[in-house]
């Protein structure tokens, strides 16, 4: 899962280098996850922020939906980078939830719901 995030940051990077392409929002999107509920960007996405829904944080931040800038989700999907570093270095627990919400304090991103 964090791997594919990873992956799936770099290839939209190089898609938007080589096509001059900006975009004005990523949104990470589990696909196996069924949901009847509307989904709306914000407006005027903050730079540093990561907006997650609420709802199913198993001991951290649920990691079924996100969105923020392009800058934003390139480090949201840097946690694969950094899983070693967090789980020895220090002792994260190794759950998906709980690691998101690692990274994402460790990172100094902002989280609105």
């Amino acid at each position: 899962m964090f791997y594919h995030n990873y992956r799936c940051t770099q290839m939209i990077e190089d898609y938007k280098n080589k096509n001059n392409i900006n975009y004005y929002a990523i949104v990470r999107f589990r696909a196996e996850i069924q949901s009847d509920d509307n989904f709306t960007l914000t407006d005027n996405l903050l730079e540093n922020t990561i907006y997650i829904p609420c709802g199913y944080n198993y001991r951290g931040i649920s990691d079924r939906v996100a969105y923020g800038t392009f800058d934003s989700m390139k480090k949201y999907g840097e946690l694969f980078m950094n899983i070693a570093n967090y789980i020895f270095a220090r002792h994260a627990l190794f759950n998906p939830e709980y690691l998101l919400m690692f990274h994402i304090n460790t990172n100094i991103f902002s989280q609105f719901s």
